[in-house]
């Protein structure tokens, strides 16, 4: 030990050496010493739910959890990583200005069973992990992306997320999310602060390409995202992040500023892998290290009535072109710092003007005909200024 602050367990001989700040008297020092690895646990069935209840005003704190033994960590979101307080079979419980500190893993998780459950105005920070991590539903009785066959028993989990702080997160796991949202449905992400985490503000989807998903209906609507990785730690990240077929799913209003990354990521706006039939409409991006709207490779998002600023560099991007509209653009304004409307960094073998959008013009009747029959990749103009 050779600074301030810097302590030291021997776990073998059960001694804890610290070496003390400045001016501080070890006869008024508090250590906590965290044994759970989960401070609250619901613990529901299928018919014996947990229901109604509420917690207001109350602080978890110090939560201890340590990787499974030959694991040595998860791919993105670290989606293994556990929360402090988990939902299990709970139905209709609400969490009110509630607080989760000093923790190692997520804050609050939410896992299949439960249903209708609502976090409002509450604090999660000094995290190992994320925020708020809401887990998977069965793919059973749902045959299609769209879920016209989704059987009577289907009930999403239908998390409510409002009004909530997210702060200082990732500090053991520096791929964890602010909010991450699984392969789940109905889920409501409103109003939330989310900054000063390592990797992503909040992330929603978990099916890669065009699989079947129940990621449909989630709203993440009003939150304010910034300072997202800017101590630049990891790559591939962004303000908000989406993966696979989301129909219903909606991006409004967001305010997203200051997005970094280590080496390639910092988008504003990620739709990655698949992210398709998606309304992103009236959000404010600025700030970004790149592309203030990126999309991987998807189908049919309707994109319009956003503002994207004054990104270091180029300002729209697309990582992989196909046979089919990757999104409508229309009504946005871009407002280049650099003069560069479109982004080739990432992909040096995509030209710097490539046409990867259709806006349809009043002006132009066979261009709007064409994409009427058609629905193909056409050259034309990107913004509507």
């Amino acid at each position: 030990l050779d600074t301030p602050g810097e302590w030291y367990l021997d776990r073998v001989a059960g001694l804890l050496y610290y070496l003390p700040l400045a001016n501080e008297s070890l006869e008024f020092t508090v250590v906590f010493a965290p044994k759970l690895t989960a401070i609250l646990r619901f613990q529901g069935g299928e018919a014996s739910q947990v229901r109604h209840l509420h917690f207001e005003h109350l602080a978890f704190a110090h939560q201890q959890w340590d990787l499974p033994t030959g694991c040595s960590g998860y791919i993105q979101a670290a989606f293994g990583v556990p929360g402090a307080v988990i939902l299990e079979g709970a139905d209709r419980c609400v969490f009110y200005r509630c607080r989760v500190a000093h923790i190692n893993g997520y804050g609050i998780e939410v896992l299949r069973g439960s249903t209708a459950n609502t976090f409002a105005a509450c604090t999660i920070h000094d995290a190992g992990g994320g925020g708020v991590k809401i887990g998977h539903e069965e793919l059973h009785g749902h045959d299609s992306a769209l879920g016209e066959t989704m059987d009577g028993e289907f009930e999403p989990i239908e998390t409510t997320v409002v009004d909530c702080t997210i702060r200082d997160c990732g500090h053991l796991f520096p791929s964890a999310i602010g909010i991450w949202v699984g392969n789940s449905g109905w889920n409501r992400l409103l109003h939330n602060h989310i900054f000063d985490c390592n990797y992503t503000g909040i992330s929603c989807g978990w099916q890669w390409g065009y699989a079947p998903t129940k990621a449909m209906a989630n709203r993440i609507e009003f939150n304010h995202i910034h300072h997202i990785n800017h101590r630049e730690v990891l790559s591939d990240n962004g303000g908000i992040y989406t993966l696979g077929v989301q129909p219903g799913t909606t991006l409004i209003g967001n305010r997203i500023h200051d997005i970094s990354c280590h080496h390639y990521g910092a988008w504003g706006i990620y739709p990655d892998e698949g992210s398709s039939e998606m309304r992103v409409e009236r959000n404010l991006v600025s700030g970004t290290k790149k592309a203030a709207y990126s999309i991987h490779y998807g189908r049919d998002n309707l994109v319009q009535n956003n503002i994207f600023a004054l990104s270091e560099e180029g300002h729209l991007q697309l990582g992989k072109r196909e046979q089919h509209r990757s999104c409508l653009f229309r009504r946005n304004a871009v407002v280049a710092l650099n003069g560069r409307v479109f982004s080739s960094v990432d992909r040096p073998d995509l030209p710097a003007r490539a046409p990867f959008m259709e806006t349809p013009d009043a002006s132009s009747p066979s261009a709007l005909r064409r994409l009427r029959r058609r629905r193909r990749l056409r050259p034309g103009p990107v913004a509507t200024l």
